[in-house]
């Protein structure tokens, strides 16, 4: 960024979905191929204690791989993990071998059973209803959650700079984290990442899912100004919203009430982090908004209390009512098509790999690759300019950068596919 001159002072936020090199599988799917896993696992490392299993069983997981257990259709699809669940609680009760409790097979299977699977006191396992997002999606890859809004897979939160006074745009920040986890969370926790690395911004433009109270306060604490849609709906009714009040920056002081009067005093508790604005008596009396406004009547006169995090929630919700919050606002499109771009240009929309450690290496380097593009054109374009007249001269350094690439990116495809394949990364 320094190089080219680029502001991070403005940055964008969004989350892009990411499917990794796995089979999306059904309920009873994902119970069939764990404990087919648990059972391969099982054959290689402790014949023995595998011969032990009754034969039915073996061949069942096995020898059928799956076979007419893993594709029933309709009502007897019930039936059939009903019928899973009692398997898989049989060879987790049967085996108290350390060793083999150690394999990773067994582990997957006991993961499993307790995220869908319950105990009855009659000592028989029964599928439970309700199942956590962040419950294994598939034996062969457990980072991978699930989203009801995106599906199974991953997520990927990307920061990039959006000043309109930059030649080109530069992620600053990506982070790849299971499909199921909130956007919520992100961006706190990043924007401490790129304070940490010198490059935070000023202000960050996000939509709904970033925009809840709790992040604005810890974002205006740490002096970034966060744009985007209030969380959840309006509150109905007439009354005047608590955002009409005048504030301090850090909404640690009540200024003006709406009628232009300043408070008495005013008093901010950090342990709940809420301020108390108290107003006069006789001032309070004597408003045509006194039963609109918020204020309530105590023993010694007329306050205001609220949580800051309900105080600039109100505030977001009137300035979204205003000309200047819609051009910020608009901002924020542009990483769509940075989002488009890395998922049609460079793949990761659906990965080669799976498991955490390898979807995290390949979107880094796609990443990485999007913004040495977009180096590449500045550059470009800065030697096109200089020349002026002379622009095949730009041409033919364009060509052989052209050529770099095409030769990096060769070279760049013979590691992916051997990636695909390496041990190390394995899920």
């Amino acid at each position: 960024t320094a190089e080219l001159g680029t502001r991070t002072g403005m940055q964008r936020k969004d989350s892009s979905h990411i499917l990794s090199n796995m089979a999306i599988l059904s309920r009873l799917e994902l119970f069939v191929k764990t404990i087919s896993v648990f059972l391969r696992q099982l054959k290689k490392e402790k014949p023995g204690r595998y011969r032990e299993l009754d034969e039915p069983l073996r061949k069942r997981y096995l020898e059928r791989d799956g076979g007419r257990f893993g594709d029933a259709r309709g009502s007897d699809v019930r039936h059939r993990i009903e019928q899973r669940a009692v398997d898989a609680w049989l060879l987790l009760e049967m085996y108290t071998d350390k060793k083999i409790r150690a394999l990773d097979g067994y582990r997957l299977l006991a993961r499993l059973f307790c995220e869908q699977c319950a105990v009855q006191r009659s000592g028989k396992a029964v599928p439970r209803d309700d199942i956590a997002p962040e419950s294994l999606q598939s034996p062969f890859d457990e980072g991978a959650g699930y989203s009801g809004h995106k599906g199974e897979g991953y997520q990927a939160q990307i920061t990039e700079t959006c000043d309109p006074q930059n030649e080109t745009q530069i992620i600053t920040h990506v982070e790849v984290e299971s499909a199921a986890a909130s956007d919520a969370e992100a961006p706190v926790r990043d924007t401490e990442e790129l304070e940490a690395r010198g490059i935070k911004p000023g202000a960050l433009i996000a939509d709904t899912a970033y925009c809840g109270g709790n992040n604005d306060v810890a974002l205006r604490d740490m002096g970034v100004t966060l744009t985007g849609p209030a969380a959840g709906k309006a509150p109905a009714g007439t009354a005047t919203p608590i955002g009409a009040f005048e504030t301090s920056p850090d909404l640690k002081t009540v200024t003006r009430r709406p009628s232009g009067e300043p408070p008495e005093s005013n008093i901010y508790d950090a342990d709940w982090d809420t301020v108390t604005a108290v107003f006069d008596k006789e001032t309070c009396r004597e408003c045509d908004l006194r039963n609109i406004c918020g204020v309530k009547r105590r023993k010694d006169g007329f306050a205001l209390r609220y949580e800051r995090c309900r105080m600039t929630t109100s505030k977001r919700r009137l300035t979204e009512r205003t000309p200047e919050y819609a051009k910020a606002y608009a901002l924020r499109a542009g990483i769509e098509a940075t989002n488009s771009e890395l998922k049609r240009a460079h793949g990761m929309g659906r990965l080669r790999v799976r498991g955490h450690p390898a979807v995290e290496f390949a979107v880094f380097m796609k990443v990485l690759a999007c913004n040495i593009k977009r180096y590449l054109r500045v550059k470009i374009e800065r030697v096109r300019k200089s020349l002026g007249d002379e622009k095949h001269l730009a041409d033919t350094a364009f060509a052989s950068q052209n050529a770099f690439c095409r030769a990096s990116a060769r070279v760049f495809g013979l590691f992916c596919r051997g990636l695909c394949h390496s041990a190390s990364f394995a899920a």
